[in-house]
């Protein structure tokens, strides 16, 4: 969808300089490997990409795309953004607002 690949740009970001943060960006695909590796590889994703063979709820109730969930480090859903958003936004949202 556009605004998934509208936002890709900001989460290989995150994934890049927020190390120190601890922040881990995830993709998550229902496509097969061979078409999300040619898509990472065309728009130059490095962050991880699972591909689940069925996805548990609540990541199964996801009705619009892009959707991003921020997951804490104790595995408790923090917030979920739904749509495009730009980087300060998801920045935000990882690790709080900056000061």
């Amino acid at each position: 969808c556009p605004p998934c690949v509208q936002e890709i740009p900001h989460l290989q970001k995150l994934s890049e300089e927020l190390t120190d943060e601890k922040v881990i960006v995830i993709g998550v695909s229902n496509e097969d490997a061979a078409t999300v590796r040619a898509f990472a590889t065309t728009h130059r994703i490095s962050y991880p990409i699972g591909l689940p063979v069925e996805l548990a709820p609540p990541f199964s109730d996801v009705t619009l795309l892009p959707t991003t969930v921020f997951i804490d480090e104790d595995g408790v859903i923090e917030s979920v953004l739904q749509g495009y958003h730009s980087y300060d936004e998801l920045r935000e949202h990882a690790i709080g607002p900056v000061d």
